[in-house]
């Protein structure tokens, strides 16, 4: 992905210098977000804002970790997801497809959050599969 179309994937008002591709998938990075070496940001994946992507946490497709996020372990966010807010997503985890995951919610263990799901919210999910619908979004 150009500069450019990160640009407008973020509302157009991007400063160049404010990001850079990470060394391990070549996708972008705010420069006040927090990617370990260890991690992967996918070449059209967006780690923005003050967003975590830690350990050997990915990042793929068209995703985006956003926000104050964080993505950790062994956790997967990939598709067209998008994790935001206060989101703690940890341990063996998959956020996938149209997945949106927001406010202060906890996905982990080995807990599956794909298709059209929207969690946000003060909710935990653990070990579960979600696949749709819209769960504790105020």
């Amino acid at each position: 992905m150009t500069f450019a179309e990160l640009n407008s994937k973020m509302g157009g008002h991007e400063i160049k210098t404010d990001w850079h591709k990470h060394k391990n998938g070549g996708g972008w990075v705010h420069k006040d977000a927090q990617v370990d070496d260890s991690a992967y940001v996918g070449v059209n994946a967006i780690v923005g804002d003050k967003a975590q992507v830690r350990d050997n946490a990915q990042v793929r497709d068209n995703a985006q970790v956003r926000g104050n996020a964080q993505v950790r372990g062994n956790a997967q966010v990939r598709g067209n997801a998008q994790v935001r807010g206060n989101a703690l997503i940890y341990n063996k985890v998959q956020v996938c497809d149209n997945a949106n995951v927001g406010g202060n919610a906890q996905i982990r263990d080995n807990a599956v959050v794909c298709g059209d799901a929207t969690i946000c919210g003060d909710v935990v999910v653990r070990n579960s599969i979600v696949t749709g619908g819209v769960i504790d979004c105020w």
